[in-house]
């Protein structure tokens, strides 16, 4: 009989649905070959026709499931021939994610994520672990007065942002990360946030931490036709930042030296700052941005929704695997 502790390790392991099979990786041709079958014949109906070259799309997922917005990432990025740039937008319900390579008994409190439901899932990208919710209670938009009204902000929790970008070429060399993260420069810049960014994959308000980020470069053939890269992140709007010591499992050293409010203290929620932001805000922001960048580009603007999603077989199939 397994222990009750290896059976929930088990839950979790299958929970991660993202987590790829240890099978012996293919060849890089045979795996490139591999790809190049299974690439989407349908074009998503949510997209700019392939034929607008000069579009850009900005994309608004009605899904608050990790787990589906995951894949609907890997299905844009790693199966439709993407011919303009893209944002997708998208939160979720409480869940960890953690990196390409990271070991999840090692990075979570794994039985307290089954006990509290909390899902877990793997992103295709390197990096260290997040935590995501919805955000915490409304809260008033301003400081409340004796006699006045004043206004209850929605949850906000976290916004996360999956730019792709196509290349043109090999010789495409345009540093796609610098200008996604001048849109999150400008979209935070809207709400008077004086945002910069920092080390490799950061941005920070006044030296706190309000965004991370990963990125994946997707080869294409040796020509160059289907290259492609990705960046995704999350901006902190009113996240449970207990959370972190609560769900993640903080280095022993790190503990004695810092402690999990030290940590906490390293990050900014932006509510703390701009009382009234919320998801809904932020995204708009961001596209309105996004726009900008891309100006001399026509725009197309779509919500996706679940039943959408569920119609496309090949999305699905990353989903339940």
């Amino acid at each position: 009989m397994l222990s009750a502790a290896t059976q929930s390790l088990s839950r979790t392991a299958r929970r991660c649905k993202t987590v790829r099979s240890a099978l012996p990786a293919l060849p890089r041709s045979a795996a490139l070959r591999a790809r190049s079958l299974c690439t989407s014949s349908a074009w998503p109906s949510f997209l700019a026709p392939p034929t607008a070259t000069d579009a850009i799309d900005i994309l608004y997922a009605e899904s608050e499931d990790i787990l589906l917005n995951l894949a609907t990432e890997e299905y844009l990025f790693e199966h439709v021939d993407i011919r303009n740039p893209l944002l997708l937008l998208w939160r979720n319900r409480p869940c960890i994610i953690i990196g390409k390579h990271q070991n999840p008994w090692k990075e979570c409190r794994v039985q307290l994520l089954e006990q509290d439901g909390v899902t877990l899932a793997r992103r295709p990208t390197g990096g260290g672990c997040v935590y995501r919710d919805l955000g915490a209670t409304p809260r008033p938009t301003q400081p409340p007065h004796i006699g006045t009204q004043h206004h209850l902000a929605a949850p906000a929790g976290d916004s996360g942002f999956s730019f792709i970008n196509p290349h043109a070429s090999v010789e495409d060399q345009r540093d796609y990360k610098t200008m996604n993260n001048g849109v999150l420069l400008e979209a935070l810049a809207r709400f008077g946030l004086g945002a910069e960014m920092s080390g490799r994959n950061d941005l920070t308000v006044d030296g706190r931490k309000v965004s991370g980020s990963a990125y994946k470069l997707r080869l294409g053939s040796a020509g160059g036709a289907g290259r492609r890269s990705l960046h995704h992140g999350t901006m902190l709007l009113d996240v449970d930042l207990a959370a972190l010591g609560r769900y993640l499992t903080v280095n022993k050293l790190k503990m004695q030296s810092k402690g999990v409010a030290s940590v906490a203290a390293r990050v900014l929620n932006l509510r703390e700052r701009v009382p009234s932001i919320s998801h809904d805000a932020f995204c708009d922001a961001a596209a309105a941005a996004f726009e900008a960048k891309w100006e001399s580009r026509s725009a197309s603007r779509r919500t996706l929704s679940v039943s959408e999603l569920d119609r496309i077989p090949q999305l699905m199939q990353i989903y339940e695997r």
